[in-house]
């Protein structure tokens, strides 16, 4: 393992007052590295990811709440550690979530943000270890819920998972509650429903539990544009009427031919449920009217970065997370992966995706080089998820600064000096 070294310097300071930072106090000033192209109050923040460093959330036996703070400091970055949850580990669970709740309120977290579930209630396994994947009862759902205020962030969860072609239905009993109940319970909690793992069999059935979900939520009380609902990725693990990712050598012969048929410049809000899929459809469509906030990635794998540009460009930014799904090292839980040479991906034994490898700082790269504006970057990777978070993007401004310079590098305000993200990396994992 090797450890890179952060860039941290003393610049010529360039003094700046409260009319250039929006929200800070007229008595504010600021020393700024002296090459800044954008300044942005906040940090980074990484909103579906399963391992940072040495970590992987979903190890809760191994899991240091301490070293993923540290780790995530070093980063510049604020982040939601999402797991996978087999009921073996449902117990230990509610421990940790119970631990980092008294940390957090001994002021011991200001990096990680909170705790996000990837099930266990699953329509379609994806990536996600089979062990993940089960019906919780109603007290088990009442449990996870009052996780909310301890810092579960959001629960990953198939609206269709209680479909009768779902592999889900043959478990549900009267002590299994319907969607609605689940919505209502999560927000009444603080927790937020998040969108994904769809079956493929029928597709607008499907999309009607988007539909349904949102709809119970507006009933519970969520307000436009307030994210209390959102999604895991847009465009995974759906049905979709095209092609969206490219992702071997063998594949990126045809991608020109099939971008081609996928003819984005036509689509629009008003023709997604045709041209892209019933549920994608529909996701793009609310998250548009503010019903929920999409959850996009944009390494360029996951999703092709034209696609995901086109996606955005219609949803709009305030509705749209960018969001890695990234892990540092080769494992899930109980899960080994594995690496292939011609993508960064991280594939499960049976050869689906089942996370990615790039950071935050590699897909805003990815982000600027496909030409989407710096102000749409940065309300997709600090303030919209922010605001879903409910956090504010300053805490204090000598913390809480983002810059980018014209070198091209994101600097980060740590103390009374900046700093460039430091990750940790490690050998092939192929």
């Amino acid at each position: 393992m090797s450890v890179s070294s952060p860039l941290t310097s003393k610049f010529d300071p360039t003094r700046i007052s409260a009319d250039s930072v929006h929200g800070f106090g007229p008595e504010t000033f600021v020393t700024l590295p002296p090459t800044v192209q954008h300044l942005a109050r906040g940090l980074p923040v990484e909103f579906h990811c399963h391992g940072i460093g040495s970590a992987d959330f979903s190890d809760l036996g191994r899991l240091s709440l301490s070293a993923v703070e540290e780790a995530a400091a070093r980063e510049g970055i604020r982040c939601v550690p999402t797991l996978y949850l087999p009921f073996s580990r449902f117990e230990a669970f509610l421990a940790m979530m119970q631990r980092f709740s008294e940390r957090r309120a001994d002021g011991l977290h200001e990096n990680i943000v909170g705790f996000a579930v990837e099930g266990p209630m699953l329509g379609s396994f994806g990536g996600t270890p089979e062990d993940g994947v089960w019906l919780p009862t109603r007290r088990e759902w009442l449990q996870l819920a009052e996780c909310g205020p301890l810092g579960l962030r959001y629960v990953v969860i198939s609206p269709d998972a209680l479909l009768p072609d779902s592999p889900l239905a043959a478990a549900k009993t009267l002590e299994h509650p319907e969607l609605e109940w689940i919505v209502r319970t999560l927000l009444e909690h603080g927790v937020r429903p998040a969108l994904g793992h769809f079956l493929k069999t029928s597709p607008e059935a499907s999309a009607e539990c988007v539909q349904r979900t949102v709809e119970s939520a507006r009933e519970a009380g969520a307000r436009p544009f307030s994210g209390d609902v959102t999604t895991d990725h847009l465009f995974n693990d759906m049905p979709l009427r095209f092609v969206h990712a490219w992702r071997t050598r063998q594949d990126r012969e045809r991608r020109q031919v099939e971008l081609a048929a996928a003819d984005l410049a036509s689509w629009s809000i008003d023709t997604v449920l045709e041209q892209c899929g019933p549920v994608p459809g529909t996701i793009m469509r609310e998250a548009h009217l503010g019903g929920l906030v999409a959850c996009l990635n944009f390494d360029g794998e996951h999703v092709d970065i034209e696609v995901a540009k086109r996606a955005a460009e219609l949803i709009g930014s305030r509705s749209v997370i960018a969001m890695t799904d990234r892990t540092d090292r080769p494992f899930l839980g109980s899960q080994a992966l594995s690496r292939r040479a011609d993508n960064s991906l991280y594939y499960q034994a049976k050869g689906i995706v089942a996370a990615g490898s790039r950071d935050i700082d590699a897909q805003i790269d990815n982000m600027r080089h496909c030409g989407i504006s710096e102000a749409d970057i940065w309300t997709m990777v600090m303030a919209t998820p922010s605001r879903v978070l409910g956090l504010p993007q300053c805490d204090a401004p000598q913390t809480y600064l983002t810059c980018v310079g014209t070198d091209g590098k994101r600097y980060f305000r740590s103390g009374d000096e900046w700093a460039t993200p430091c990750r940790e990396t490690f050998g092939s994992t192929t």
